[in-house]
């Protein structure tokens, strides 16, 4: 079901039928995985990603992350009304203002995730 999305229906297909096994960086150019570093670096990326990801606003990468995923089977006017509803309840959160504030005062945004 994914690879197809992920790589087209070609590529998919050749690799499934043909068992082909691929490096890294083949792997990240056709779109199979986003990003490549070298072995010794992996556990550091890993743990820089997921600060990253952990310092953010969680409703609002929920959202997008659902909105991306959703996206995939839904036609355009189908997701635009998921998309204004899921963006509508963000602007209520206290991430949105923390987010408003800190860009306002040129400062990093403290998100907590309410």
């Amino acid at each position: 079901y994914l690879l197809p999305r992920l790589v087209g229906l070609t590529r998919a297909t050749e690799l499934i039928l043909t068992g082909e096994i691929i490096d890294a960086a083949e792997a990240h150019r056709i779109g199979l995985v986003g990003r490549v570093v070298p072995a010794a670096d992996l556990l550091p990326a890993a743990q820089a990603l997921g600060r990253t990801l952990a310092q953010g606003p969680a409703r609002a990468l929920a959202a997008a992350k659902a909105a991306l995923n959703r996206g995939l089977a839904t036609d355009l006017w189908t997701e635009l009304e998921a998309t204004v509803t899921a963006q509508l309840d963000c602007f209520r959160t206290r991430d949105f203002a923390e987010g408003v504030r800190a860009l306002d005062e040129r400062r990093p945004p403290r998100f907590t995730g309410a």
